[in-house]
């Protein structure tokens, strides 16, 4: 009669703690495995965040200072500007508002 503290599989002889050892092994490997998937997507979702936030910072430079060449390469070619109002202007017309207008004087 076996004992109930070890069990025959397939010809290996596996007693219950080394069971409960190998089954918080790969518990643990698979816990590692996922807090790294985690913090590889939270590192990749933070640097999309910072490259977001340096284009709209080089947006509004360029937007300040006239820039038109760095415009035109920041901008799609199907890119649409919601304005305060709500209307809607393409591209040429964006960049055309920004060469006419003029500045309030303080």
């Amino acid at each position: 009669m076996k004992s109930l503290e070890s069990r025959d599989y397939q010809g290996w002889r596996v007693s219950e703690g080394k069971k409960a050892l190998f089954v918080s092994v790969l518990l643990l490997g698979i816990l590692g495995v996922t807090i790294q998937a985690q913090e590889t997507a939270q590192s990749t979702k933070d640097g999309d965040g910072a490259k977001v936030m340096t284009l709209e910072t080089l947006w509004n430079e360029a937007e300040v200072h006239r820039d038109f060449r760095a415009l035109d390469q920041l901008l799609a070619d199907k890119f649409t500007f919601v304005d305060i109002d709500g209307s809607l202007k393409n591209k040429t017309e964006f960049m055309d508002s920004i060469k006419i207008y003029v500045r309030p004087s303080l």
